[in-house]
């Protein structure tokens, strides 16, 4: 069976060919992970016939049957060109005009997404749509859910007809290039660029930068990204190359430093006691893990609100005492908030001090459900107001390991702190190494077989159970490090 190219493998192309190549290659599933909205898209205009094949060539067939056979109204349509299928929501023609429709889960516009239109613009016509209209379906920030939801109320419309046609060409002539980069046997060579950053670190920029001496530009801390791509064209890439560059601040000519002397851990004890002794028993270590839904699940609630669905918690009730583990995991629904709370005051014992890794987010979840749930907003309350943050002796270099790179994240500290503990490591871990594949794969659950659904499950408790046995750990580490 061919491989075609679809929109997404067109606008991870668009972001970097070799991205395209190693998702292409590594059979990364470009599966529609919010069928909720693609379905209410699809329900923007009321009527019609549907689209049901599932192979893309035979989609495309019967897109240009119901087209002959004179229908106005299609969901689902799709358009091939050569090795590429164009897949929107809704085919409407009337009064002899195209119009095309596509969604994604965004919260904004974004260029690329001009250029995906070009790419649908481009394959309509040569389909037979002479002068199509291509229009993008967003969620609007602002709607709230009240009851049943109207896609009139839900979407936001975004007229990209005159940026499609302007690309139509030069998108067409990408399709091209992305299909002989796929029958490639060679990964592109593509140099390190602004988008291995946008909108987040690639998932393979390790991978495209192991020709670079460890540690490089990049594991300078809070240095512009900018700046350190400029640093790397001049070819000022190793911490020796970097050691004296005026454009560091003073902290990260240190970080340098210290990494090429190989220093032992600089450790303020006054300061690292003092917050030591700001904590007290019972002790909990909490973390939660969300997911920002593009459809609200639940009245008064926006497009992309945090839906906190997981946490772990690790438990001393006394100093000594024995650390004991509990955990919620909910079981795909869509709304699992009401129970996650009632758990979390259950499983958390009153007045216990809480320990998060960077407790913004902790307390934020924490008082969102506060504010949802009002017969136990009290308790929920006194746990927000509760909450420590393990990583502020970080943050303010209390303690710092040059083998931290610079980083007080946790997926930083810990394996400074425990290099040779596999039981510690996140890279040990199956499937789910941070939250933004937790988030994706919670997203999935309800849609997998029993038996994948469990295998999920499994990898979602591990992943959070680190979290917090590991600031268990990193505690352990620095008060050591006092006495």
């Amino acid at each position: 069976m061919k491989t075609y190219i679809t929109n997404e493998g067109f606008r991870e192309g668009c972001r970097c060919r070799r991205l395209f190549w190693l998702n292409m290659k590594n059979h990364i599933s470009y599966a529609d992970h919010c069928p909720q909205l693609t379905a209410l898209a699809q329900d923007y205009i009321k009527g019609g016939v549907a689209v049901t094949a599932r192979d893309l060539k035979e989609r495309s067939e019967e897109t240009l049957r119901f087209i002959k056979n004179g229908e106005t109204v299609i969901k689902r349509p799709a358009f091939i060109i050569g090795g590429v299928c164009a897949e929107a929501d809704i085919l409407h023609i009337k009064n002899g005009i195209p119009t095309v429709y596509f969604s994604y889960a965004a919260m904004h516009m974004r260029r690329a997404f001009c250029r995906e239109a070009g790419l649908i613009y481009a394959a309509a016509e040569i389909n037979g749509l002479n002068t199509p209209r291509i229009l993008m379906l967003l969620p609007k920030k602002e709607f709230e859910r009240r009851g049943n939801i109207d896609p009139r109320q839900l979407f936001a419309v975004y007229d990209l007809t005159a940026e499609a046609f302007s690309l139509r060409e030069k998108s067409y002539i990408f399709s091209r290039v992305l299909e002989d980069t796929l029958e490639s046997s060679c990964e592109p060579d593509e140099p390190i660029h602004k988008n291995c950053f946008n909108p987040d670190t690639c998932k393979y920029f390790e991978h495209c930068t192991a020709h670079l001496p460890h540690p490089n530009i990049f594991k300078v801390a809070r240095l512009n990204i900018n700046t350190k791509l400029q640093l790397y064209k001049e070819g000022k890439v190793s911490y020796e190359q970097l050691r004296n560059e005026p454009v560091l601040t003073e902290n990260q000519r240190k970080q340098i430093r210290m990494s090429m002397d190989k220093a032992a851990p600089a450790v303020k004890k006054k300061e690292l006691r003092e917050f030591l002794s700001s904590l007290w028993y019972p002790l909990c270590f909490l973390d939660f893990e969300s997911w920002q839904p593009p459809v609200p699940p639940a009245d008064g609630m926006h497009p992309f609100s945090q839906v906190p669905f997981q946490y772990s918690l690790h438990i001393i009730e006394n100093e000594g005492g024995p650390v004991m583990h509990r955990e919620y995991l909910a079981r795909g629904e869509s709304d699992p908030r009401e129970e996650l709370a009632r758990r979390l005051v259950s499983d958390i014992p009153e007045g216990a001090c809480v320990l998060a890794y960077n407790k913004q987010f902790e307390s934020m979840v924490v008082s969102d459900l506060a504010h949802t749930f009002s017969d136990i907003r009290a308790p929920l309350e006194a746990i927000r107001d509760n909450i420590r943050d393990l990583m502020v002796p970080f943050q303010k270099k209390y303690y710092y390991d040059p083998k931290m790179e610079g980083s007080f994240s946790i997926k930083a500290v810990l394996p400074a702190m425990y290099p040779n503990d596999p039981e510690l490591s996140y890279d040990n871990l199956s499937e789910i190494h941070n939250g933004s594949q937790a988030m994706l794969s919670y997203s999935t659950l309800a849609d997998e077989t029993p038996e994948r659904a469990c295998e999920i499950r499994r990898c979602l408790l591990r992943y959070c159970e680190l979290d917090t046995l590991g600031m268990v750990k990193i505690l352990e580490k620095l008060r050591e490090a006092v006495k």
